[in-house]
């Protein structure tokens, strides 16, 4: 068994290719995204842009509903979102 770049064993992958195709439709191009099929897990890191987004709310949205929000745009929008989809 050979390693391969990201420490996923060489015949593990063929498995999981094999696998993949085996889910693809007859004569279909289409690639299964990750959480279609089986698989390995891997780490990732999500980069949050910040430039500019610490202006109020009030002069980056558009909304009404916005227009006298003085807190950080970051704060109210950005870090809610990844906090309601329980990114840590």
């Amino acid at each position: 068994r050979k390693e391969v770049e990201d420490g996923v064993e060489e015949d593990e992958r063929l498995q999981w290719d094999k696998d993949k195709e085996e889910h693809s439709p007859e004569g279909s191009q289409q690639i299964l995204a990750p959480h279609q099929v089986e698989a390995p897990s891997v780490e990732y890191r999500i980069v949050i842009p910040t430039k500019g987004r610490w202006r109020s709310l009030r002069e980056i949205s558009d909304s009404r509903k916005d227009a006298h929000d003085v807190r950080p745009f970051i704060l109210v929008k950005t870090l809610a979102f990844l906090q309601k989809q329980g990114i840590p």
